[in-house]
């Protein structure tokens, strides 16, 4: 089985969630050893709501991989099934340079096209186009400085 065909039928057995208006689809990232990658078959103006940062709520700091952090005591864990697609945006400016997780910062083509809205009192994460997004292109958004860093 080709590599094509693994990655599709990998992604059809996750359970995925988004609410978004815009016909998103999962796909191999187009950063080199990133997995998979969130993309829309939409044009998508620049400072749209795309969607939510979806999950549980917690009053406490788990941390890991899908955890969007709020403020220093909660935050949004989207790692359970159904996960959401806006967990799955990559970062464009870092890329993973070994399984161990060391990460540095990479010279390409790609640009984080997205950004993270905080809203503490309603208890939301959610993302908007930084720039008028193109159809079948990539969705990338920076994780920040403090992600990198907490590794």
């Amino acid at each position: 089985m080709n590599s094509k065909l693994k990655i599709e039928k990998y992604i059809s057995t996750l359970q995925l969630y988004h609410r978004s208006t815009y016909d998103l689809f999962i796909d191999k990232s187009s950063i080199v050893n990133s997995g998979l990658g969130v993309f829309t078959k939409n044009f998508i103006p620049k400072n749209s709501l795309i969607d939510e940062y979806y999950g549980e709520y917690i009053e406490n700091f788990p941390g890991g991989e899908y955890f969007f952090k709020i403020d220093e005591n909660c935050g949004i864990n989207a790692i359970n099934t159904p996960r959401c697609y806006m967990a799955m945006l990559n970062d464009a400016s870092y890329r993973p340079t070994s399984k161990r997780g060391l990460r540095k910062f990479v010279d390409h083509n790609f640009i984080n096209n997205c950004y993270f809205v905080t809203d503490i009192e309603n208890k939301k994460v959610r993302v908007y186009s930084l720039i008028d997004i193109q159809y079948n292109t990539e969705l990338f958004i920076s994780y920040g400085y403090e992600y990198w860093n907490d590794k």
